[in-house]
């Protein structure tokens, strides 16, 4: 036998231990094609990273769990790899992690056979076998999905990336059909550049499936290239302006077509990339024609449609009827006529498009029976959109929309049950909260200013939504606040302006987690027992006892917010804060007060008489009032740079955020400082200098 290159393990005599660090290897590798994409509607404070299913084990056990029969015994420690030459005698380490024999392990007698999938399972880890011979414990990689060799004592898997191969179902190093992937696409298309290529790999991660799109793209390209290039030149006018959009298209479209776009045009989905978007911008002429091409373009997953008028999108939609995503945000004159071609749509985001809905269009939703997003926000829509039959939606968002009725289909069975966010807010004239029983996965509600004068049914039932993280029943006089039992992963809750007169039933430290908010009702009292915390807003309740206001006070000091604010004096003149104040002292105040008043620096003082909002206004208003003075006297005599600070410091806090009563607290502390430097007053005595005779 041929000794070189020939590996081999030493198990007779001594080895020199591995040298210290690692060997990074830099693989950028990718699920396949086959990945299915989820509409991901996880909330703006969780995590950005979003979650995937797969039929296969992935191994998340943590270092050290081994199991207590004596289960991680059976693996070695790394076994040294050396390497024989023929023409030396010489004993070669291979050191660090990189090398996929470092991580062989002596345990493959004593595994199950592999499953379907090549893996062999274990006490909740996972094991493959290798095409150059045994075997090693595995980790699924948590920012690609892929399979990584990896020792027991690793949370994080940290060795090469590794593929099966389906012809023997033995597993291989992931990296060496990379390097192919790439050099076939680079001698496909000379004008790739190496990050096109590696993208190209990370797409098509196995040499099967990139072979097979690469001759579709070698085949499908001459047709493509002929019907772009009639279309081009069947413009004869002398409008400039359409010849270059033309052949801007065309030239983006072959781009497209061969997997060579930009960077800005790649679309990921769960961290991968997918394809690309097509971006098309009308201007002002809605007679644009698109090209008609009997290729599909299968690069592009996403069509995005901006600035100006819409025209004829169905010839276009014909080559493009597998996206899975569209987004409109051009004029329209109701649903483009073809959307139901869009077979494989999964959103579709026409918000903020002006879109003014006709009755025709209602059902036509219905069709696009895979449809996870449907976001219509800020359009005309007026009739609502029917949703019978659409069990994949996953998110509905018809806020500010101006319809008057549910959309149908939106509470019956077989339905959206599978619903996780439904805005409805903002929609006076709808009048009927939806029935939610059957929404177990709901988790953001928002029925904000819709005219409901009842709580949806099934909200609080043991069936109903417990999921919910967001709800939202602002504006709407419901008289009586849902149970909040139950509902342990509620994080927002807003019930302002709703006429209650009572907290919600079911508030404890964990529940909601982040807001309550209570603004604006006929709450008189709190009870003891309330544990008040930030993200806390009772503003504009008709509260006066004393312990109570006191325990607000107690509470902002905690929080560094205001829980409760009063609706404040309509009084805008100096008298407000003139109760009590001696007759000789009423001409230089009232001097004071108008001086700064006239002055474009009435701002300020517009923020000064917020505080009589404040609960210190209400049962320590001399105090309160002393201070105002003070800074007021203080604020006079600044120098220029002292008095802009101070204006600074008093505009971070508005009528709109409820912080005005730290506002003062602010203030006072900053015209401490201005103080010290004047004074300059050192600690002690600095002693004289020695004198030198």
């Amino acid at each position: 036998m041929n000794a070189w290159g020939v590996f081999f393990k030493d198990e007779d005599m001594p080895v020199k231990p591995p040298r210290g660090g690692s060997t990074p290897v830099d693989v950028n590798a990718s699920a396949g094609a086959s990945r299915s994409a989820e509409v991901d509607t996880s909330l703006p404070t969780t995590s950005g990273r979003r979650g995937s299913a797969s039929d296969i084990s992935v191994d998340h056990s943590r270092p050290g769990d081994g199991a207590s029969d004596g289960t991680a015994g059976n693996e070695t420690k790394p076994l040294a790899v050396v390497m024989v030459h023929a023409a030396s005698a010489e004993v070669l380490v291979i050191p660090g992690p990189s090398s996929l024999e470092n991580y062989l392990i002596s345990a493959g007698s004593t595994l199950p056979d592999a499953n379907s999938s090549g893996l062999r399972v274990f006490k909740s880890r996972t094991y493959v076998d290798l095409s150059i011979g045994g075997t090693v414990l595995v980790g699924a990689d948590p920012d690609t999905g892929l399979y990584r060799a990896r020792r027991s004592s690793e949370l994080r898997p940290s060795g090469p990336v590794l593929e099966r191969d389906s012809a023997s179902g033995l597993w291989r190093l992931h990296e060496d059909v990379g390097a192919t992937i790439r050099e076939q696409f680079k001698r496909s298309f000379p004008e790739a550049a190496d990050e096109h290529a590696q993208h190209f790999n990370n797409r098509f991660g196995d040499r099967d499936s990139a072979e097979i799109e690469l001759e579709r793209i070698k085949f499908g390209f001459p047709q493509l290239d002929r019907e772009l290039g009639a279309w081009e030149k069947a413009y004869k006018g002398s409008d400039t302006e359409e010849r270059d959009r033309r052949f801007a298209l065309g030239a983006k479209m072959r781009q497209l077509f061969k997997w060579l776009g930009d960077a800005s045009e790649r679309i990921h989905q769960e961290g991968f990339q997918t394809g690309f978007v097509l971006k098309l911008a009308f201007g002002r002429k809605r007679n644009f024609a698109l090209p008609v091409l009997s290729t599909r373009l299968d690069s592009i997953v996403a069509l995005e449609i901006t600035e100006g008028a819409v025209g004829k999108l169905e010839g276009l939609f014909k080559s493009l009827s597998h996206i899975e995503t569209l987004k409109v945000q051009a004029s329209l004159d109701g649903l483009p006529a073809g959307i139901e071609t869009l077979t494989e749509l999964k959103v579709l985001d026409m918000s903020r498009t002006g879109v003014l809905f006709k009755p025709a269009d209602v059902d036509r939703f219905t069709r696009m029976s895979r449809l996870q997003e449907l976001n219509l926000e800020n359009g005309r829509v007026l009739h609502a959109p029917s949703v019978r039959g659409l069990t994949e939606l996953r998110v509905l968002n018809l806020r500010y929309t101006g319809i008057n009725a549910l959309p149908a289909g939106l509470s019956e069975m077989p339905g959206p049950s599978r619903l996780q966010v439904l805005d409805l807010g903002r929609n006076r004239g709808l009048k009927v909260a939806p029935d939610v029983s059957a929404m177990s996965e709901l988790r953001i509600l928002d029925l904000a200013d819709t005219g409901i004068s009842r709580l949806p049914v099934g909200l609080d039932s043991g069936s109903g939504p417990s999921r919910l993280e967001i709800l939202n029943l602002s504006a709407n006089d419901l008289y009586v606040a849902p149970s909040l039992r139950g509902m342990t992963a509620l994080q927002e809750l807003d019930l302002s302006w709703t006429r209650i007169d009572r907290l919600p039933e079911g508030i404890t430290a964990d529940i909601p987690k982040t807001k309550l908010i209570l603004k604006g009702n006929d709450i008189q009292t709190i009870p003891e027992s309330l544990e008040l915390r930030k993200g806390f807003d009772l503003s504009y309740n008709p509260i006066s006892d004393p312990a109570a206001l006191r325990r607000f006070i107690f509470a902002r000091r905690q929080t560094g917010t205001d829980v409760w604010l009063g609706r404040g004096s309509t009084d805008l003149s100096a008298n407000l804060w003139l109760k009590n104040v001696p007759p000789a002292q009423l001409p230089d105040k009232l001097a004071l007060w108008n001086r700064w008043s006239s002055v474009p620096e009435s701002d300020l003082m517009l923020r000064i008489r917020h505080l009589s909002g404040t609960p210190e206004f209400h049962i320590e208003r001399p105090l309160l009032q002393r201070r105002v003075w003070a800074f007021l006297e203080a604020f006079d005599k600044a120098d220029a740079v002292e008095q802009a600070q101070l204006r600074a410091v008093a505009g971070r806090f508005t009528e709109n955020e409820p912080i005005i009563g730290v506002m003062l607290e602010r203030l006072e502390a900053e015209i401490e400082k201005f103080d010290a430097r004047r004074q300059h007053v050192p600690p002690h005595q600095l002693p004289k200098r020695p004198r030198f005779e």
